[in-house]
C-alpha cells in the first residue's frame, strides 16, 4: 500500500474487476506506474474524477467506502453489477 488512500482503493478496484493499467492508460491517459502496486505518484484529483466517470461510479460512493472501512468486493458497481467500461 501506498501513501494514498484513494489510489490503493482504485488499485484494489480494478484488480478485482479484472480491469488492466494499459487499459486505463489507453482509454482514460492515466499513466499506468500511478494504478499499479507500487506506485510512487498517487492519482491526481482529476485522474481519480476521470476513472470515476469511465467506470461509472460515484466519487461519495468511493469516499464512504473508504471511510467505513469497506473493502474492494463490496464495492459501488453499475446497475448492472459490472464496473462501467
Amino acid at each position: 500500500m501506498g501513501d494514498s488512500k484513494v489510489t490503493d482503493f482504485m488499485i484494489g478496484y480494478l484488480r478485482e474487476n479484472g480491469i488492466s493499467a494499459e487499459w486505463v492508460a489507453a482509454v482514460c491517459g492515466i499513466p499506468q506506474e500511478k494504478i499499479m502496486d507500487g506506485y510512487t505518484e498517487p492519482l491526481a484529483t482529476e485522474e481519480f474524477l476521470t476513472l470515476c466517470v469511465r467506470l461509472l461510479i460515484s466519487p461519495e460512493e468511493v469516499a464512504d467506502a473508504i471511510r467505513s472501512g469497506q473493502d474492494v468486493a463490496s464495492a459501488p458497481r453499475t446497475a448492472s453489477g459490472e464496473p462501467g467500461l
